[in-house]
């Protein structure tokens, strides 16, 4: 049968996600046709230009990569691969963010051939299957991990079986939803290697510490223990209950063998560890990793770490291997916000120590940050600001929180009457998706476009910094001023 697989995402170019390429290898294998619709291909304002104007990444040469994404209209594209390519089924993996205007491109395969069948899945449809299921557009909904659900169930629509019992799928039957009961989790040592095919060229590239290398994104384990409330691990977690070991790590040597494999066909430079805490590996993995790694990979890679599984060997082992950053989450720098807003127990002492035991092995390292977070003011978020200058970090970057479905903080934002119990927060960048009690709206953009020279410039210069929080010509021009300071 013909698939598209659809990914919705507007955050920019040089993202490739894990599963699309997963999926489309493990319809491949099963003797289907795959074609990619990347809607990341097209002009939209690119998050990371914008992070490395507003000063918070060194600049590169990406622009060259940025000149060749598409110029041409995306909905007249997209049509026009419908009517080309004539898929059976349009499979979806999107977030939340992405999901209203994944809408829109359902809408339009719809209205040119009504029996096409759409498939969504990906965390917003795990995490909020109900929501999803209730749009017309939305015909089945996969709940969980897809590799062995997509194959069953369009074996089953081609050979003209009932589909209506497939595991992890949320179907219509006339008026009715059903629901199935839900597979096994599976063994990451079973599925495929990813399959790059489709993708752009350009979306390899990305940039790292002023330079830009083609870079590939690997996973090593899948699944986060940690009960962070910002997060959906902790409601996948229950989803999942009695069906398996939630994070699961591949065998060292698949893993090997995968990465050797992209390297050799891609051409690779650089690896993005993708587990989302790669120093909770234990150490005996890390040490047979590591010795693997060296021998038959050998490229510099970075990795995701929180400062409580950060330990000096961990450290010196990966250092030896080839990391090249540790990308580690700060999140808020006011211990109460992160005690008992995000659900994350670290004091600031913890967080600056394991940071430290990161620079004594001259490793670089990068930090997260969230502002606009319930019940901050803005003293909070200089209380971020202080103890990313107190770690030193290379670089600090900071978003607006995204609250999502099935997620502590979304109830309390909810019990707060800060969002609506129904609220989708669609993808922006740099608008907050709620004003906590006491800020405004205007502050709030004013010291997220700041933030990186409050972080990096002395103290007696934050009252012109505070100028630049304002809009119009005098603040333009002060912060254009103390940003050429900070660049030197």
């Amino acid at each position: 049968m013909r698939v598209l697989l659809i990914y919705p995402s507007r955050v920019g170019r040089g993202n490739i996600p894990i599963n699309i390429p997963i999926l489309q290898a493990v319809l491949k294998r099963e003797g289907h046709e795959v074609m990619i619709f990347d809607a990341n291909s097209y002009r939209w304002t690119q998050w990371g230009m914008l992070q490395t104007k507003m000063g918070m990444f060194k600049k590169t040469d990406e622009d060259k990569y940025n000149q060749m994404l598409f110029k041409t209209d995306i909905y007249i594209d997209f049509a026009g691969l419908l009517k080309e390519f004539s898929p059976h089924v349009v499979a979806v993996s999107c977030l939340t963010t992405d999901f209203p205007f994944s809408l829109v491109l359902i809408r339009i395969a719809k209205k040119i051939d009504p029996s096409i069948i759409s498939l969504y899945g990906g965390i917003h449809p795990t995490i909020a299957p109900d929501q999803v299921i209730s749009h017309p557009e939305v015909d089945y909904v996969c709940i969980g991990e897809g590799e062995d659900t997509i194959v069953e169930f369009i074996d089953r629509l081609e050979h003209g079986k009932d589909f209506y019992t497939v595991r992890n799928i949320v179907g219509k039957k006339g008026d009715r939803v059903i629901k199935n009961e839900m597979r096994p989790l599976v063994s990451l040592n079973d599925i495929p290697f990813q399959d790059f095919s489709g993708f752009e060229e350009f979306h390899f590239y990305r940039p790292f510490d002023g330079k830009v290398y083609k870079m590939a994104s690997i996973e090593v384990s899948r699944g986060c223990l940690f009960p962070c409330s910002y997060c959906v691990n902790h409601s996948l977690r229950g989803i999942y209950k009695g069906l398996g070991t939630y994070r699961r790590v591949k065998a060292i040597q698949r893993a090997i063998d995968e990465i050797v494999f992209l390297k050799n066909t891609y051409n690779f430079e650089f690896i993005r560890f993708w587990d989302e805490d790669f120093t909770s590996h234990r150490m005996e993995f890390l040490k047979e990793f590591s010795q693997e790694y060296i021998e038959k990979v050998h490229l510099p890679f970075l990795v995701y770490a929180r400062c409580e599984t950060i330990t000096d060997e961990k450290v010196e082992i990966l250092k030896d291997m080839g990391c090249k950053t540790f990308a580690v989450g700060i999140e808020s720098g006011n211990e109460w916000i992160r005690k008992n807003i995000l659900n994350r127990n670290v004091s600031d002492q913890t967080i600056v120590e394991k940071i430290n035991i990161i620079h004594k092995h001259d490793v670089r390292v990068s930090a997260y940050n969230m502002i606009g977070l319930p019940f901050e003011t803005r003293q909070a978020i200089f209380d971020t600001i202080d103890l990313n200058r107190a770690s030193k970090t290379a670089t600090s970057s900071v978003v607006f929180l995204e609250p999502y479905p099935a997620t502590k903080i979304m109830d309390m934002l909810v019990q707060e009457n800060l969002i609506s119990s129904n609220y989708i927060a669609e993808y922006r960048m740099n608008e907050p998706h709620f004003i906590p009690k006491g800020m405004t709206k205007q502050e709030l953009i004013g010291l997220l476009k700041t933030f990186p020279l409050y972080l990096k410039l002395p103290h007696y210069m934050f009252p012109l910094i505070k100028i630049c929080e304002g809009e119009g010509f005098l603040p333009n021009m002060v912060q254009s001023l103390l940003s050429n300071i900070y660049l030197k």
